[in-house]
């Protein structure tokens, strides 16, 4: 399971798995208070150990790509086109067929399905 959050600090906003949030053990998706302040777990990258920040949880949902989709006017859209981007070059590694793409500039991996 996933968590969208907000950071409290710089009102950054992020896509988290359950195990950065602090003493959270959520039964479903709506098992979370949405004023509450928890501890979640910010990387700057994946070796860094990380440090604890409070944020509030946003929305929960069981699979990455669905909180995407569910806050794609609040997802900064080169995060979700580099997403979009590595699942289809995982794809294609592992030989699923997937549609050709284009991209918009030479700057930023936008894809345009």
């Amino acid at each position: 399971m996933f968590a969208y959050v907000r950071f409290i600090d710089d009102n950054i906003r992020q896509i988290v798995p359950l195990d950065h949030i602090k003493d959270f053990c959520p039964q479903d998706v709506k098992d979370f208070e949405i004023k509450k302040k928890y501890h979640i777990l910010w990387k700057k990258s994946p070796e860094d150990q990380g440090q604890y920040y409070k944020a509030q949880i946003l929305k929960l949902a069981g699979r990455i790509l669905k909180l995407y989709l569910l806050n794609i006017s609040n997802v900064n859209h080169f995060i979700l086109s580099t997403f979009l981007y590595k699942i289809c070059c995982i794809a294609r590694n592992v030989g699923i067929i997937v549609p050709a793409t284009k991209y918009s500039d030479n700057n930023h991996q936008n894809l345009h399905w």
